[in-house]
């Protein structure tokens, strides 16, 4: 018997059981009939001659190793759905923070505008430019404590500005 014979009984013979085993393994009907079909096509390509001894253990070889494919394809796609959502989601946050982080910085140079001079000047130092305390004190030639008491209701008018807004 050629090998083309021994494939075409073997379809016959292990179709059904080769289709329920494929269909446990992956629980989707459509799946588990397009695997049948494509195992007993991958031996019909099998170079080598195939003898009938042989043949069931080569067809659930082959199963087992479409099987093991098709998960891996399945988590992979499970990733990457996953990764496209945080993705998309991400963006959303991103979007919505940054129209939030407009409007508050809106806000806030409202709220600088209405501070005394002295107040908005050692404000802005500290916030915008990061200095400290005693930087600002040296370069506005004020004291120490004057700077951190101006920040202390720098900071309160700040808030409470901007609760009053939001």
């Amino acid at each position: 018997m050629d090998s083309k014979a021994i494939i075409a009984k073997a379809y016959t013979d292990y179709r059904n059981e080769v289709y329920r085993y494929m269909l446990y393994k992956t629980g989707d009907e459509q799946n588990a009939d397009d695997m049948t079909q494509d195992v007993f096509m991958k031996l019909l390509c099998y170079d080598t001659p195939i003898i009938w001894s042989t043949v069931k253990n080569l067809i659930y070889k082959i199963a087992f190793n479409m099987v093991a494919v098709y998960w891996r394809r399945y988590y992979v796609r499970q990733d990457a759905d996953k990764y496209l959502m945080e993705t998309i989601e991400t963006s959303a946050n991103v979007t919505e923070e940054t129209v939030i982080g407009e409007e508050l910085a809106m806000h806030e140079r409202k709220c600088l505008a209405r501070m005394a001079k002295r107040r908005r000047m050692v404000y802005e130092r500290r916030r915008f430019f990061g200095e400290s305390a005693q930087e600002i004190a040296e370069s506005l030639n004020l004291s120490r404590r004057t700077v951190e008491n101006h920040l202390f209701l720098g900071y309160k008018e700040m808030r409470s500005y901007i609760s009053e807004c939001c």
